[in-house]
């Protein structure tokens, strides 16, 4: 699964806007799990307390992510991932 990506974090953790060049060469990278996490709690058919509520990650912690103010811990991703049904596959090459 890829997904283009036209925003970038730098060091002081705060996404911001690229230049046309930079964005074209940021659409040649797939998607990290957290911006596919990310997308899927925007799209979800349920709010983010229900999934909070069926997950157990905090409902602060999903809205904090998904306005880019802080990250997920790894037990997080585990467990919005499987919420959302991501499978995590290794690709033959590297």
């Amino acid at each position: 699964m890829t997904v283009r990506s036209r925003s970038k974090r730098p060091e002081n953790g705060h996404f911001q806007s690229l230049d046309r060049s930079q964005a074209a060469r940021d659409n040649d990278r797939m998607a990290t799990v957290s911006d596919e996490i990310k997308k899927a709690i925007l799209a979800a058919s349920v709010t983010r307390y229900r999934i909070a509520q069926d997950t157990g990650v905090d409902e602060a912690t999903l809205s904090r992510f998904v306005s880019g103010e802080r990250g997920l811990s790894m037990i997080a991703i585990d467990l919005l991932a499987e919420y959302f049904g991501y499978k995590l596959v290794k690709s033959k090459g590297k």
